[in-house]
């Protein structure tokens, strides 16, 4: 079997083994538990529809962000691809490192792996802005977010002045060149840096942001709708609060999902801002969370084994044609 044949059949059957464990981590997490069976149990079901529909809405609106990036990429390339790719990629974000499941994906649809990379990594930190703002705005408000807020804040200074400051700079970028070199990704490394400038185009970022606005602001409306069926009662704010704050602290963690990290501390601060007591809050974040993630997880695992065509989706090489 020649070199690419068998990395391309590897390929198969990692993203393969990657959405079946992925479908096998939400399960155990999310689906079995005394917290899940006791919050539907007190819930008022005529609230679960419209859970569920602001679910799939936000999960759509992820998916015509990420056409945007990969189009900005890949002009010429199908409407279908990304949104396939994006939708199939879902149930890996539930392992560690499980968005570069969507760049194996573009990978198989015969994109390059560093240009696919880029709308990846931009998608994530058009994510990360808006819940640092909305944590920002959280904090002024409420003093119990301020001290995980500023830790946050303090991770991103670091890390963006290591960017910025050149002295520091060229030894990462150094690093990174010389690792990708490593394991023949160094080409890839450089398409990365190209197509990086393109995604930041103005009209391109106001679009892509005004969309991750609305998709958190539908993901927020479950946890309202989750609270209204549960009978709780607790200021928009204080729900807003348990959102944000452990929304934006999951993404520092090397938990796939935030698992733990931000049912834990949701919990929390439902309890201090909202005065929930402990039952009533871990109800709560369990509905939310259940929805939140296993929907999206599902909805991938469809897609992956019924529509996701693997290799045959590069039959259109013209598609990858860059822009």
């Amino acid at each position: 079997m020649k070199a690419p044949k068998r990395a391309m059949k590897y390929l198969k059957y990692g993203l393969t083994a990657a959405v079946v464990l992925g479908l096998a981590v939400a399960a155990f997490k999310y689906l079995q538990g005394g917290e899940v069976l006791a919050a539907l149990r007190a819930f008022h079901g005529r609230y679960m529809p419209l859970m569920l529909l602001s679910a799939l809405a936000a999960l759509l609106l992820k998916s015509w962000r990420f056409q945007l990036l990969i189009q900005a990429v890949y002009r010429n390339i199908s409407w279908k691809i990304p949104w396939k790719v994006f939708l199939a990629g879902q149930p890996a974000l539930m392992l560690p490192g499980g968005a570069a499941a969507q760049v194996g994906l573009m990978k198989q649809a015969g994109a390059d792996v560093g240009r696919s990379s880029a709308p990846v990594v931009t998608a994530s930190l058009l994510d990360q802005t808006v819940l640092i703002v909305g944590s920002l705005l959280a904090a002024l408000w409420f003093e119990p977010a301020r001290t995980p807020v500023l830790i946050s804040l303090a991770v991103i200074g670091l890390l963006a002045l290591l960017l910025w400051w050149k002295p520091a700079r060229a030894p990462i970028f150094r690093w990174a060149r010389n690792r990708a070199a490593r394991f023949k990704l160094g080409h890839s490394l450089d398409n990365f840096a190209k197509v990086m400038p393109t995604l930041m185009a103005p009209a391109l970022l106001a679009a892509t942001l005004g969309i991750t606005l609305v998709s958190h602001l539908l993901k927020f409306s479950i946890l309202v709708l989750a609270a209204w069926g549960l009978g709780v009662e607790a200021s928009y704010g204080s729900l807003f609060l348990a959102f944000v704050v452990p929304s934006l602290l999951g993404r520092f963690t090397p938990l796939p999902a935030g698992i733990g990290v931000v049912d834990a501390s949701m919990v929390g601060f439902l309890a201090v801002a909202a005065q929930l007591n402990t039952n009533q809050a871990a109800a709560l974040v369990a509905l939310f969370r259940v929805v939140m993630i296993f929907l999206p997880v599902v909805a991938g695992s469809v897609v992956y084994f019924l529509v996701w065509r693997g290799a045959r989706e590069a039959a259109d090489r013209t598609s990858m044609q860059p822009s």
